[in-house]
């Protein structure tokens, strides 16, 4: 795969996820759901699923086709500034991603026999990737071949939270 096209699949990959920690996210409201019908709460269960299939294809899939460090031509400036924008330690965020792979392999990939799910924190899945979708955008030549996508992480993540609280909401009763 050419890097034009790796850079649009990379960055798609964090819109996506994006995307789906914004509808996940706008569907609470102080730790409960703001609608409990079941479509509702089945939309909101695949919402994060997505987000965490998505997120590991970019920060947990070492070998994977889309992981961050096949666009990223600095990969220790990269990381040291992710980590310090994320406020984590290498170590606390190679925790994190690992706890991001057991959710994704014991829970959505397969159904294994663990009992309690621990859903990943939505706060890291978002901030990720979106610094790496803004890292992309903010590169000279690698943001020519993403003209036509979204300017930036933050707007494209509140144009869908505002999104899904809205179709919370107008579902609510």
């Amino acid at each position: 795969m050419k890097r034009p096209e790796r850079l649009r699949r990379v960055a798609l990959l964090c819109c996506h996820c994006l995307r789906n920690v914004a509808l996940y996210r706008s569907a609470w409201r102080r730790r409960e759901l703001i609608v409990r019908r079941q479509f509702w709460v089945n939309a909101n269960g695949n919402a994060i699923d997505i987000a965490v299939l998505e997120w590991c294809k970019l920060f947990a899939d070492r070998k994977g086709k889309h992981h961050w460090t096949r666009v990223v031509s600095d990969e220790a400036a990269f990381l040291a500034q992710l980590l310090r924008a994320l406020g984590l330690s290498a170590k606390e965020f190679h925790d994190f991603a690992r706890s991001v792979l057991r959710y994704r392999n014991k829970f959505v990939a397969h159904l294994d026999d663990e009992r309690t799910m621990h859903i990943p924190a939505t706060r890291v899945l978002r901030r990720s990737a979106a610094f790496l979708y803004d890292w992309l955008r903010a590169d000279a030549i690698d943001s020519q071949y993403l003209q036509d996508a979204p300017s930036c992480a933050r707007e494209h993540y509140s144009a869908f939270y505002s999104h899904g609280r809205a179709e919370h909401l107008r579902n609510a009763a």
